[in-house]
């Protein structure tokens, strides 16, 4: 059975054989809260993702789906070039999964494995108004609660929560474009003086 919120049958199969290495690496892959359960089912959605941002001519980074997303946050490192590249590489994004609930871009210069630089990023680097993209009545991921199942689209359709609808969000948290000097240089971050090149080993005996 799977509980994700509700119980579901799946497929069984049957182990005709186990082996192990002579070192082997125990992961922890519990379905519980913040723990990788969610992400390592991700990493071939995350090397599709990357290939596809890259081929529209984006420049991108890295993307990672973030601990304690459920699976249902993408965020992507791009460097654009141009104005209207992040909004491709959002909508690109929002599309290509049904699990691509919440897709937010960022700067190279945030960390985005680093809660603490993406919340940095939106709180500093977005306008509501202006760099959100909502997108209403597009494919529902079965294991979303706010997803809308389509009763009667088939014998199963409410109980499997398949097919279903729900809606989705981009968030451009990037700076303008280089050729917009001006206004981006009102986005950089105010270091401290050393910042990166002082080490505390230096100074302790």
């Amino acid at each position: 059975m799977l509980f994700t919120p509700y119980a579901n049958p799946q497929p069984v199969f049957e182990v005709t054989a186990i082996t192990m290495s002579e070192a082997p690496i125990y992961r922890n892959h519990l379905e519980t809260p913040f723990t990788d359960h969610q992400e390592m089912p991700r990493l071939w959605q995350e090397a599709l993702m990357y290939d596809r941002i890259r081929a529209m001519g984006i420049p991108i980074c890295d993307l990672t789906y973030p601990q304690g997303g459920g699976a249902l946050c993408l965020v992507m490192q791009l460097e654009p070039a141009a104005d209207g590249q992040v909004a491709d590489a959002l909508l690109s994004a929002m599309g290509a999964f049904t699990n691509n609930k919440l897709v937010i871009a960022v700067d190279p210069d945030i960390n985005i494995y680093d809660y603490r630089d993406v919340m940095y990023a939106l709180s500093t680097r977005v306008d509501p108004a202006r760099d959100v993209i909502t997108v209403d009545h597009t494919r529902g991921w079965i294991f979303d609660p706010r997803a809308r199942p389509e009763a009667g689209a088939g014998p199963q359709a409410e109980s499997s929560r398949n097919p279903a609808v729900a809606s989705r969000w981009g968030i451009d948290a990037t700076k303008p474009v280089a050729y917009h000097s001006a206004e981006r240089k009102a986005y950089e971050r105010a270091w401290p003086l050393g910042w990166g090149d002082v080490r505390l080993e230096d100074y302790l005996s």
